[in-house]
């Protein structure tokens, strides 16, 4: 085989590096000999490998099972509209039985900077006491920042929240255009015993498909135009660790659900199985309600109804795990109509993100509803167009969906070293 000068260099090159390559990260490793085992779990919003160069006292594994110790992060939304990061450091193989937690809680109008660097010190903190019986002792310190010595400010918002918000986009090409525009405002509080959140929206999307004959030029062009107008309102009271009351609101309008005005009136209750402060992990929670709701209709449903109202109840459970062994999401909704009990509508949503042996993961996410209570259809047949744009609610029975996956990954034991170029 014949190869270029160039080629010969390149190989030269490569055989000279190939041994400082080996030795850099021989040194890499070694200089965490003897560290803390951990495996990252981040079941929210993380940027792991920022985590992996700034938490750099750790080994990180590649199996959940060769940690020292399970860092299982989750999220949840706080009432100022950011987010509380729960961190929870489970112990495993010499710290068998212990288990700690640590929050890092971020602002709604925190960077991404300042929210990875908020989780960074909770991170930090959680890993010093298993940290103490390692070679890394040594390197820690420990800063304090001392707060102010005035008190703080009492909060002239008084827990109250708002958000506006606009949004769009548009795409197309030489024979179709699509258009989608969204503007909102909300505003919520919340406190440890009262919950208050309401939001109303209008959106409008826009669509042209053109049609084009043999000749190439536009024979017809079909418009799509489908607007809705959204509002709504929760008010929720904590009854104990488990319990709450409270109700539902709405105001709505879909030119989709041939529908020009929609008021709705829910009194409901909840109760969870385990305490709510456990929620971020897990969660097993029953919601009944029952109320009224008034309908006027854009054009004569199926029902010959122009307006009607209508008494309905709705059962909802939700069931949440998220654990070392992966994470379970199971919810099931029923909604009847008092007036005729064979219009109902139920749904059943599984998820599940299993770890079922060494490196080996499955995940299985999925929806079915069964569909007997579309009271809005508009009366009689719908056009091709109608039916092609889908610009109008179609009858029937059910809706579903389904996606599995499996992931297999092995290798290394460790996975330190971060390099994002290209």
């Amino acid at each position: 085989m014949i190869r270029s000068p160039l080629g010969n260099a390149l190989i030269i090159m490569a055989l000279c590096a190939a041994p400082v390559m080996a030795q850099e990260e021989t040194l890499a490793v070694a200089s965490r000999a003897g560290a803390l085992k951990v495996f990252l779990d981040c079941q929210t919003r993380c940027d792991e490998d920022y985590i992996r160069r700034e938490v750099g006292f750790v080994n990180y594994m590649l199996e959940r099972q060769e940690a020292d110790v399970y860092i299982l992060i989750t999220s949840q939304r706080t009432g100022a509209g950011g987010r509380r990061y729960n961190i929870n450091m489970i112990g495993q193989g010499p710290f068998a039985g212990r288990a700690d937690t640590v929050y890092a809680v971020t602002l709604a109008d925190d960077t991404d900077d300042q929210q990875r660097t908020k989780m960074i010190a909770a991170i930090n903190l959680g890993l010093v006491p298993y940290v103490l019986g390692t070679p890394q002792v040594k390197y820690l310190s420990v800063i304090y920042n001392a707060p102010a010595l005035s008190a703080d400010a009492p909060d002239p918002w008084n827990n109250w929240v708002f958000d506006i918000r606009g949004n769009m986009y548009s795409n197309g090409s030489s024979t179709n255009r699509s258009a989608w525009m969204q503007a909102s405002v909300s505003a919520r509080r919340v406190t440890e015993d009262w919950k208050f959140r309401t939001r109303a929206s209008r959106s409008l999307s826009l669509s042209e498909y053109d049609l084009l004959d043999a000749d190439g030029d536009i024979d017809t062009t079909y418009v799509s135009r489908v607007t809705n107008v959204r509002s709504n309102f929760l008010l929720v009271k904590s009854v104990g660790e488990q319990f709450a009351i409270g109700a539902r609101g709405q105001a709505n309008a879909s030119s989709f659900n041939n529908t020009d005005l929609s008021l709705a009136f829910r009194p409901a209750i909840e109760y969870n199985l385990y305490p709510y402060r456990e929620s971020s992990q897990r969660d097993f929670r029953f919601n009944y309600s029952a109320g009224v709701e008034y309908r006027q209709y854009a054009d004569s449903t199926i029902f010959d109804k122009l307006q009607e109202l209508l008494f309905d109840h709705q059962l909802n459970i939700e069931i949440q795990f998220v654990q070392p062994w992966g994470r379970l999401e199971l919810e099931f909704n029923f909604n009847q109509y008092f007036h005729d009990l064979s219009k109902y509508r139920w749904s059943l949503q599984p998820g599940i993100d299993l770890k079922v042996a060494k490196g080996l993961s499955v995940r299985f996410d999925g929806s079915f509803t069964q569909v007997r209570d579309q009271l809005h259809l508009p009366k009689g047949a719908l056009t091709a167009e109608e039916l092609l744009l889908r610009n109008t609610d179609q009858a029937t029975t059910f809706r579903f969906y389904f996606s599995a996956g499996l992931s297999y990954n092995f290798g290394s034991r460790f996975n330190n070293v971060v390099n994002d170029r290209f």
